[in-house]
């Protein structure tokens, strides 16, 4: 039996264990309460914006959004203008928005494209690898190296199509950052996809509020009962991995997945994404990307990344991309506009929540989060961002305890499951290849 083979049947067993269990996993720990000044307390949104977003990987775009030679998208999340520009060359680089004069934005629309960027209030202008190239009025200056005010570089790496920056230029690579994540996303084929559409909410709520409802199955059959197809199984919450650096993955279990679809189809159906795995075709597999994004394949033939960027510490920006196996020439077919309704009314119910979340933290009632077993990746995002921010830098009241031992951990997670179910542990329980 190949090792891909022997991890999706790991799996499988590990979703059956999860189905039949009538208890927690034996030795899971209880988790102490997440404290309430982490969602509620404007100092600990300026503790993120010191210590996490600066140094974090971020989604910042899709190469469908600069698909030529001279095209750019300005970003500002979050709280940090950038430019993300395709040079001559194909070459994908992003730049700290900020003209080299005094600090004027370079690029002031959403999306362009053009050889040169030229800032409006003094006319300096910059070629698509960010060097200066003319001033207005140099006799008005002193002689200066124009190399030494280029704009400034952010570090800027792809996983396939998806443009990531991280502001540190010390950082660790991204494909180090997302560790075994990437090679499981392998299947996804992220080089191929296409950017079918891609939008924002914006929400009166801390970010986190937002974020955390889709990283966790427990509100599944509470919220979306009426709109989740039949192929989900009934209060199923999820068979969880949780990964190092804050990352984890879900797989809900599902029932005649692929059948349902295949007897749905309509004319225009899309391909399916042929590189999937068989828990992927045959399950829904989700996970989230510390600190603030999701890679979610709920059918065969769709992949969606949502998004959530603080705003304030009370509100906060929910942006997805919907990407898909390319349909060709010609416009999107209109199976789409069924897909993306489909999912503005699942996460409207989602949205609709976050009020009465917010709400009611601000009760003097809610003394913190109070998380259970499929809520493991809430608690582990938690700790992993006193890890990555260093817990010397919190104060006592807002740290979490790190309860979530290395044991239930990737990769050691694979030998504590097992002896679950009463199987023997792969020698490398899911090794670098996707399942």
């Amino acid at each position: 039996m190949s090792l891909i083979a022997d991890k999706a049947s790991f799996l499988k067993q590990q979703i059956n264990y999860e189905k039949e269990r009538t208890t927690l996993p034996a030795g899971y720990p209880a988790f102490p309460l997440v404290p309430r000044q982490r969602y509620m307390d404007p100092a600990f949104h300026d503790l993120e914006q010191k210590y996490l977003w600066p140094r974090a990987w971020l989604l910042a775009g899709h190469l469908d959004e600069i698909p030529e030679p001279g095209c750019y998208k300005t970003w500002d999340m979050p709280g940090i203008p950038v430019i993300i520009m395709r040079t001559r060359n194909g070459e994908v680089k992003a730049f700290h928005n900020s003209c080299r004069h005094r600090g004027a934005l370079v690029a002031r629309q959403p999306y362009g494209r053009s050889p040169t960027l030229v800032c409006g209030y003094h006319g300096w202008s910059y070629d698509n690898d960010g060097r200066l190239i003319r001033i207005q009025s140099p006799r008005e200056f002193a002689p200066f190296d124009l190399s030494c005010r280029s704009l400034v570089p952010v570090k800027c790496e792809r996983l396939g199509k998806l443009i990531y920056v991280n502001f540190d230029p010390s950082s660790i690579s991204l494909q180090e950052y997302l560790g075994p994540l990437r090679d499981e996303w392998k299947q996804y084929e992220l080089d191929s996809l296409r950017l079918v559409h891609h939008y924002t909410w914006d929400l009166d709520c801390n970010w986190k509020v937002a974020m955390e409802g889709n990283i966790e199955n427990y509100h599944l059959w509470n919220i979306h009962g009426d709109v989740i197809p039949p192929f989900y199984v009934k209060d199923e919450y999820g068979n969880i991995t949780l990964y190092k650096g804050g990352h984890a993955r879900d797989i809900t279990a599902c029932e005649g997945k692929v059948a349902w679809m295949r007897e749905n189809a309509s004319v225009d159906d899309p391909s399916d994404i042929a590189g999937l795995g068989e828990i992927a075709r045959e399950h829904l597999e989700s996970y989230n990307i510390f600190p603030n994004g999701l890679l979610s394949a709920g059918s065969t033939y769709h992949v969606n990344a949502p998004l959530f960027w603080p705003k304030g510490y009370d509100r906060c920006r929910f942006e997805i991309y919907h990407l898909a196996v390319d349909w060709g020439p010609g416009e999107r077919p209109k199976i789409w506009d069924q897909v993306i309704k489909f999912y503005d009314t699942v996460f409207g119910q989602d949205n609709v929540f976050t009020d009465t979340i917010w709400g009611g933290m601000k009760s003097p009632a809610f003394d913190g989060a109070f998380l259970g077993y499929p809520e493991s990746r809430i608690y582990h995002w938690h700790q992993s961002f006193d890890e990555f921010v260093g817990r010397e830098n919190l104060p006592q009241d807002m740290r979490v305890e790190p309860a979530i031992g290395p044991e239930w951990i990737y990769p050691q997670d694979g030998e504590t499951r097992a002896r679950l179910f009463d199987r023997s542990p792969l020698t490398a329980p899911f090794g670098d290849e996707a399942p």
